[in-house]
């Protein structure tokens, strides 16, 4: 949360990070303190900001920790503006426990999303919704140079 926040501190006006441990937001406090930067404990199914308050929001991998994400996503719907940009990611369970039918791969996860699920849960706040992924992490001993054309490189 600390790390991030003080990432989009470099880009923003204001950044705002919000987690429901006081550990951790005492950490970030500690670890990134800048002007631009508020860190506060809060719980993400009721958003502490009044309505239309963001320009953006950035909500990376917690829709899979929560009791109910569209409760989540709604609310951060509720204090953006309608011409604010949400961005969320989630691990693709495709990708990271494809082998699961009910219980998530991770067993720090309540939800795991397929792309379309995903889209489904965005599309509750947005009217537009573009999907990004990327591709699994390969290790430096298996990536070799040669197996890229020279127009990749």
């Amino acid at each position: 949360m600390g790390c991030g926040t003080w990432m989009l501190g470099e880009i923003a006006s204001l950044a705002v990070g919000l987690d429901i441990s006081k550990g951790a937001v005492s950490a970030a406090k500690r670890d990134f303190s800048k002007s631009n930067l508020e860190f506060i404990v809060g719980d993400a199914n009721r958003l502490p900001f009044r309505s239309e308050y963001f320009d953006a929001i950035v909500l990376f991998e917690t829709v899979e920790h929560v009791i109910d994400p569209v409760k989540v996503v709604e609310d951060c719907g509720r204090v953006m503006h309608e011409r604010s940009v949400f961005i969320c990611s989630t691990p693709n369970k495709s990708l990271s426990s494809p082998l699961t039918i009910d219980t998530p791969g991770n067993p720090s996860h309540l939800h795991e999303f397929c792309p379309r699920e995903f889209e489904i849960l965005m599309r509750h706040v947005c009217r537009k919704v573009i999907l990004y992924g990327q591709p699994p992490l390969i290790s430096e001993e298996h990536l070799r140079l040669e197996d890229f054309p020279p127009q990749e490189r």
